[in-house]
């Protein structure tokens, strides 16, 4: 009795070879058809590639560039592969295995600042969303109390004061919506927090964030700004761009004035952030410049209309008077908890996803 053996003919019981050159012949022009195509074997593969001093760099799908060599996938082909002969190892591949060798990239060394091979995409987007709150508020603090500077040959009245901070705000929010949502405020990040969009760690990195963005952005503020802007301030009140509660109305009406603010502001949040209305996000930065200007115009007079913790924290912690700061701490983020989880419990509505369909899909696509 004799056993076929498909690369060396027929091999009898007693191990003598009859070589059939048909069989061989065929192997060997399948190997040459096949070496610039797919069913190239990886040494062939690795012969074709351009000798490099050093790894290739190159880009992935994500944009991020690495450094790449090659290494042969652990599939079933390389393993069944291994299993044989050393000499006829490449040669079963090519001629009887349907599932070839994979080239798969080994990341060597990153290229990217901020990446390292251990870093994966949702902490880049992590650092990338604590740097947009930073930056954001900062701006806000910087530009909003820019516009109030009244040193300069101008005086800026009330209505300008509040359109000023407001239009600032569109553009905060134009500009880092995409990345973070531009909370810009604790308030806003509580209620985000209450409505299920932020996890507790994400919500106070974004807390984090906002207080040493205003704490900077008024740091860079003083430096562009003559100092007797701000001398002139500190002998006139608490300081420059520091919100205070009027002299006329006790904190009580000013824990109210504040929390009714930052109220009407979470309301308008949580109609952005309702399912129902995932689809009407176009304007979203015209909604929030001109909420927080009306809201300015009104509440100005009274407390200052800050609706933000961290807006009022960065001029206080430069100019050191503390004066009724509770107040802007208190009133809103007490408006923004119970505020977000009314609207979550009595007017949030979920929509259903609709499934999508592929034979209309496909009918389509071959029109």
């Amino acid at each position: 009795m004799a056993l076929v053996h498909p690369l060396h003919g027929t091999i009898d019981r007693l191990g003598s070879t009859t070589t059939t050159t048909t069989t061989a012949a065929t192997t060997m022009s399948t190997a040459k058809t096949t070496t610039k195509g797919a069913g190239a074997t990886y040494q062939q593969l690795l012969r074709q590639q351009p000798r490099r001093s050093g790894p290739s760099v190159v880009s992935s799908a994500d944009g991020y560039q690495y450094a790449r060599g090659f290494e042969l996938a652990n599939s079933p082909a390389s393993r069944k592969s291994q299993s044989l002969p050393r000499h006829c190892r490449s040669s079963y591949s090519d001629r009887f295995t349907p599932e070839l060798p994979v080239l798969r990239p080994r990341v060597i060394f990153p290229f990217t600042p901020f990446t390292k091979v251990t870093m994966n995409r949702s902490t880049l987007d992590n650092i990338a969303v604590f740097l947009a709150e930073l930056i954001g508020t900062g701006l806000l603090v910087m530009l909003g109390c820019m516009g109030c500077v009244s040193g300069l040959g101008h005086i800026p009245g009330h209505f300008e004061l509040a359109i000023n901070f407001g239009l600032i705000v569109m553009i905060i929010v134009q500009v880092f919506g995409c990345v973070s949502g531009s909370h810009l405020n604790p308030a806003v990040t509580a209620g985000a927090w209450v409505y299920d969009l932020v996890s507790t760690k994400m919500a106070l990195a974004y807390v984090a964030a906002q207080c040493i963005g205003s704490f900077m952005g008024y740091g860079i503020l003083k430096m562009l700004t003559p100092a007797a802007v701000f001398d002139t301030a500190k002998e006139q009140g608490a300081g420059f761009c520091v919100t205070q509660p009027n002299s006329l109305i006790t904190t009580t009406q000013a824990v109210g004035i504040e929390f009714v603010a930052t109220m009407v502001l979470i309301l308008v949040c949580c109609g952005v952030w309702d399912p129902r209305n995932a689809k009407h996000h176009d304007s979203v930065a015209l909604k929030f410049g001109f909420t927080v200007g009306a809201l300015a115009v009104a509440a100005g007079p009274y407390t200052g209309a800050s609706m933000n913790p961290a807006r009022s924290l960065g001029p206080v912690l430069w100019n050191g008077d503390y004066t009724a700061h509770w107040v802007y701490w208190i009133g809103p983020l007490t408006a923004a908890f119970l505020t977000a989880f009314a609207y979550k419990a009595v007017f949030r509505r979920e929509v259903p996803v609709e499934l999508p369909n592929h034979e209309l899909r496909a009918l389509n696509t071959d029109k």
